[in-house]
């Protein structure tokens, strides 16, 4: 620890200058000069683009609601498995259980 005998060794071996009040004064309206600028432009770049019309929502084929609302519960019936909830067994249908090849 011999680096720290020395008292300006721990301020990084610049030299501290005294600043009259005048300085001081300046360097603060300098600085709060380009705090005024640099939010100016943050303000200007945060603007929203001016609103346009929507686009209007594609139309897909005849059925493409019912293609998609099929898909969806084949989807999840295959990831929940057979404890899917199906409305064909809510309203009567036949209650077999489907016979599964076994696989070699």
């Amino acid at each position: 620890m011999e680096s720290y005998r020395n008292k300006d060794a721990r301020r990084g071996g610049r030299a501290r200058t005294a600043v009259s009040a005048a300085e001081a004064e300046a360097r603060i309206l300098l600085a709060l000069e380009w705090r005024d600028a640099w939010r100016a432009e943050k303000q200007a770049a945060a603007k929203p683009a001016p609103l346009t019309a929507p686009a209007p929502a594609p139309t897909g084929p005849a059925g493409e609601k019912e293609r998609r609302a099929r898909f969806a519960a084949s989807i999840a019936r295959v990831e929940f498995g057979r404890a899917y909830w199906d409305i064909r067994k809510e309203h009567g249908g036949s209650g077999r259980k489907q016979e599964i090849p076994p696989t070699i």
